[in-house]
C-alpha cells in the first residue's frame, strides 16, 4: 500500500477521482474498498464515477475510505472543510453572491481556503 507524504494536498473537488486512482494503482477492487468502508460496492462505484458532484459520501465514509487506502488524514479533513464551506454558502448564498458578484464555486473555494488556513 503506497502512502502519500503528509504535506501533499488533494483538493476536495478532486478527492473522489483521486481515491479511485489510488485504489486502481494499488490493485484493489471496488469490493475490497466497499468491505473496508462498510458500504455497498455500488455506492463506491457511484461515488467514483459521478462527474456531476451530486453523489456525495458522508464525512465518515470519506474518513474510512482514505484510511483504507493508506492516505493522509488531511485528505478527509479537507473534504470536511469543503463540505462546511458549501453549507455556509448555500445557507446564505443569494445575499453573499449578490454583494460579492462572484460564482458560487468561487465563494465556496474562498471560504474553504479561509477555513483551511485557520486550521493549519
Amino acid at each position: 500500500m503506497r502512502v502519500r507524504e503528509p504535506g501533499e494536498r488533494v483538493h476536495p473537488k478532486q478527492l473522489l477521482a483521486r481515491l479511485r486512482h489510488e485504489r486502481e494503482a494499488q490493485g484493489l477492487t471496488v469490493e475490497w474498498v466497499a468491505e473496508k468502508v462498510g458500504i455497498t460496492k455500488q455506492s463506491i462505484s457511484d461515488f467514483e464515477t459521478d462527474t456531476t458532484g451530486r453523489k456525495r459520501p458522508s464525512d465518515d465514509t470519506i474518513r474510512k475510505w482514505v484510511r483504507a487506502l493508506g492516505q493522509p488524514d488531511e485528505w478527509a479533513a479537507n473534504w470536511e472543510l469543503w463540505r462546511t464551506a458549501e453549507q455556509m454558502v448555500r445557507q446564505g448564498k443569494v445575499r453573499l453572491r449578490e454583494k460579492m458578484q462572484v460564482s458560487e464555486d468561487s465563494l465556496i473555494e474562498s471560504i474553504y481556503l479561509q477555513l483551511r488556513g485557520a486550521r493549519d
